[in-house]
């Protein structure tokens, strides 16, 4: 326990904190809060509990979408990134308007508002490919399909120093939102030379489950590699490394 040293005489509680003489001097103490049992059982805290299990979801979200997708955005996003997924997904969360305080969810919220969440704050996909993109979504059939524009890879893309190469993995997931309930697909392009030759108009199609009812999220990234020798060496730099949810469909 902190003692106070000083010309000045406090007693009693100042900001929270209660300061009080004893026989070793003036000592001061924070005010103690409730306990978990009060937390867990009375009913002054029945709004803490609420809020509590919400975020808990927000939390459980924030894992099942990282794990789903997480060979499509390795080596890009930040160390920040689950804190800032976790806030995304309690405003989803918080746009259920069906159920109850308490009981609002992630699969009956608003999950076109993960639609443009950047895993790499440090590298946003827009920023790096300044690409023509445009992405259909056929539920009947499954089908998930990004279109590629033509396009010159030495002036609409920006890579980092060394680099010779890219690749572009598209990825689709069906949002059940339960864990241990995996719905995705993935498809990454060839490498890419990043040079001055204008590349012809292109497609990457994945294929989920037919006539889902769920909603779908779809996600790019793009990722920088050194060939030497024919062989690609992946660039592992955080700047220039992106991933972005570019799009969600829903009924």
């Amino acid at each position: 326990m902190a003692k106070y040293i000083s010309n000045i005489k406090v007693r009693g509680t100042l900001y929270g904190v209660t300061y009080r003489a004893t026989k070793d001097g003036m000592v001061m103490q924070e005010k103690p809060g409730p306990t978990s049992e009060q937390v867990k059982n009375d009913p002054k805290f029945e709004k803490t509990r609420k809020m509590s299990s919400e975020f808990g979801n927000a939390c459980t979200g924030s894992r099942i979408l990282t794990q789903l997708f997480s060979e499509a955005i390795e080596n890009c996003h930040e160390k920040r990134m689950n804190r800032r997924l976790v806030g995304v997904l309690r405003k989803v969360i918080s746009s259920d308007t069906v159920s109850q305080n308490g009981e609002r969810n992630l699969l009956m919220g608003d999950n076109r508002l993960l639609k443009g969440f950047e895993w790499n704050k440090n590298a946003h996909f827009g920023a790096i490919t300044k690409l023509g993109i445009t992405t259909t979504v056929d539920r009947k059939s499954g089908q998930v399909t990004f279109h590629f524009t033509s396009y010159v890879p030495i002036n609409v893309l920006r890579g980092p120093k060394g680099a010779t190469h890219y690749r572009i993995t598209a990825a689709a997931a069906e949002m059940n939102w339960r864990e241990n309930v995996r719905h995705i697909a993935m498809h990454a392009t060839e490498y890419m030379p990043w040079d001055g030759e204008r590349t012809q108009a292109f497609s990457v199609m994945v294929l989920l489950n037919e006539d889902t009812k769920k909603p779908i999220v779809g996600n790019l990234s793009i990722r920088w590699y050194l060939e030497v020798n024919g062989i690609m060496n992946p660039m592992y730099n955080e700047g220039f490394n992106a991933a972005e949810i570019v799009e969600v469909d829903v009924i």
